[in-house]
């Protein structure tokens, strides 16, 4: 099927169903988010969704912004920050991974569908992080 809305949607489909299954007992998150393959990344992401760990936030964050280079992965990918931030709050994230971010969004093109994810995600770390 070639890449495009249709695509894109049917993707999405089974994105969700795995999301469903997830998290699942024994899955080493850590070695999944830097394996060369993307799916196995995309896993790592979708049980960071279902799941969060804080202690994977960095790991996650570093993943997303240095060597994830499939906008599908990175627009999944973005979502498991902003479930870390509900449940943990900004503490466990450190200022390099919110440098890494906001890079990330400044170099972004226009009209990425997940501009507005990461744009929100940046402001919510930085807003979090600034004591007064």
């Amino acid at each position: 099927m070639p890449s495009g809305s249709q695509r894109t949607s049917e993707m999405g489909k089974i994105a969700r169903q795995i999301l469903s299954l997830l998290p699942v007992t024994g899955l080493d998150v850590s070695r999944e988010l830097l394996s060369p393959r993307a799916g196995q990344r995309l896993i790592a992401d979708l049980s960071l969704i279902a799941g969060p760990d804080s202690d994977r936030g960095e790991e996650l964050i570093e993943t997303l912004t240095e060597r994830e280079g499939i906008p599908y992965n990175q627009s999944w990918a973005l979502r498991a920050p902003g479930r870390i931030l509900e449940l943990n709050g900004s503490s466990r994230v450190s200022s390099r991974s919110v440098a890494m971010l906001t890079g990330m969004r400044d170099g972004l093109r226009a009209r990425r569908s997940w501009q507005l994810l990461l744009t929100d995600l940046v402001d919510r770390l930085t807003r979090l992080g600034d004591p007064g």
